[in-house]
């Protein structure tokens, strides 16, 4: 009757304990079959099922539950890739090597704009007379001769000169 008993508890821990499985995998770019470092693998209907590629686009989820599942697989820049009916079985895990697609189109233009304001000052403090010099002005301006010393010396008259070319 003991033996009976402990044979009952024993099933039922194996039974209790052995009905999730593991699903492990890599995933790389298809092209250059790199690793993809910070891929997003999601089994479907079990949001708390999700992991995290590594360094080595490793990846492993545990606990899930036994049958045929879905895999999604998305990451930034990539077509998101599903994988239907992977069973998962009790005692084996199950690996998995998805190569995603690069996507071109996903992302949009960048503008970018550059306001230069070199009538006004940096300088909250500096009353009047300021300007702002880029190495580029010192070294194209003939009076600078790659000294700033020198530029700002002749500026007065470079503005004067530049004031009546604009005329």
């Amino acid at each position: 009757m003991k033996n009976t008993i402990n044979i009952i508890v024993l099933l039922i821990t194996f039974f209790a304990f052995g009905q999730n499985g593991v699903i492990k995998g890599k995933i790389t770019d298809k092209q250059s079959e790199m690793p993809l470092v910070g891929a997003t693998i999601t089994i479907a209907n079990y949001t708390a099922l999700s992991a995290l590629t590594d360094d080595n686009g490793n990846f492993q989820i545990s606990n899930v539950p036994l049958g045929r599942q879905l895999l999604t697989v998305t990451y930034m820049g990539y077509l998101p890739t599903s994988v239907p009916n992977i069973e998962v079985t009790s005692g084996k895990d199950v690996y998995i090597a998805i190569a995603l697609i690069e996507n071109y189109n996903s992302l949009d233009e960048v503008i970018i704009k550059v306001e230069a304001n070199k009538v006004k000052a940096l300088n909250k403090m500096a009353a009047v007379s300021t300007r702002q010099f880029s190495l580029e002005e010192v070294n194209r301006y003939a009076g600078g001769r790659s000294d700033v010393a020198r530029l700002v010396a002749n500026f007065a008259l470079l503005l004067i000169q530049f004031q009546n070319f604009r005329r």
